[in-house]
């Protein structure tokens, strides 16, 4: 067993689930997260940290999962954390862009940390079993010295190498696929409704996508009840926003991610912010009568 302490710095779905999975597998976790409520669940199988210094302070390794890079900084670039987390070994797990994770890197090393980004192709359900991707990139001794406890997270542990956009740029074009062939779906599903033409026909043609893939991205569609499974549509739309961002940075034509964000906007907007993603339907649907 890894002897190493780790803090979990963000307690929303995601970290949440780092969190539990690293407990059940048997390691020494502390959890700190702004809303106190949050840490609860927790008490007394893990540590429960009054601040983020005190996190950084007493643990080997510091997990982040939070919204987004922006969101990260306001925590961890403070005179305090950064001294605390210096000779340690930090793995970030929040949202950015290829650029905010070569600019999260030169920072790393400038405070003495040990780096690694990472992003995360699972969801919150698959966190701690057999399923599920993340993605890391780093340098080799730093990700082997931390595969022990990587390894209990997700089925598949993947190193990038040393380039620290890599990870990043997959982690959006991965998701970029989903999302995008998702929208596309939605979009020709509320013309069937319209038509009175049964989805079940549009599936029967489509033998090119995965029958699961197509039944997950479309639950919630006939009922219009679509409780979060993996991540809520605000948490969506932040991601959305980072993509277009990754997209101007790479001098790329943002049109597409910048369209997709536009409709997770229209989501939140309609109310599905707490929603999952199969809430982007209601967004390009004809309004309810």
């Amino acid at each position: 067993m890894d002897d190493r302490s780790i803090a979990v710095v963000g307690l929303g779905r995601m970290g949440s689930a780092i969190a539990e999975a690293l407990i059940v597998a048997g390691h020494d976790v502390t959890v700190w997260n702004r809303t106190p409520e949050k840490t609860r669940t927790f008490e007394g199988r893990a540590r429960v940290a009054s601040s983020v210094v005190e996190a950084c302070r007493t643990c080997d390794v510091v997990m982040v999962c939070v919204l987004n890079y922006e969101t990260s900084d306001a925590l961890l670039k403070v005179k305090d954390v950064e001294r605390s987390l210096a000779g340690k070994t930090l793995v970030q797990l929040s949202s950015g862009t290829p650029e905010r994770a070569r600019e999260a890197a030169r920072w790393a090393a400038s405070v003495g940390v040990e780096y690694l980004d990472g992003t995360m192709s699972a969801g919150p359900k698959q966190i701690g079993h057999d399923a599920g991707s993340i993605y890391y990139t780093g340098s080799p001794e730093t990700f082997e010295a931390n595969r022990p406890y990587l390894a209990h997270l997700v089925g598949n542990t993947v190193y990038c190498g040393t380039e620290m956009g890599h990870a990043a740029a997959l982690d959006f074009a991965h998701l970029g696929v989903v999302c995008g062939t998702a929208m596309v779906l939605y979009n020709v599903l509320a013309l069937l409704s319209q038509e009175n033409v049964a989805a079940e026909e549009l599936f029967a043609t489509l033998p090119f996508l995965d029958r699961k893939f197509l039944e997950g991205i479309t639950q919630g569609v006939a009922t219009g009840n679509y409780p979060s499974g993996t991540a809520s549509m605000t948490i969506w739309r932040a991601w959305a926003e980072q993509f277009v961002q990754s997209e101007i940075d790479a001098s790329v034509d943002p049109k597409v991610p910048q369209l997709l964000l536009d409709y997770m906007t229209r989501s939140v907007e309609l109310g599905h912010d707490d929603d999952d993603l199969s809430s982007l339907y209601e967004a390009l649907r004809p309004p309810k009568s």
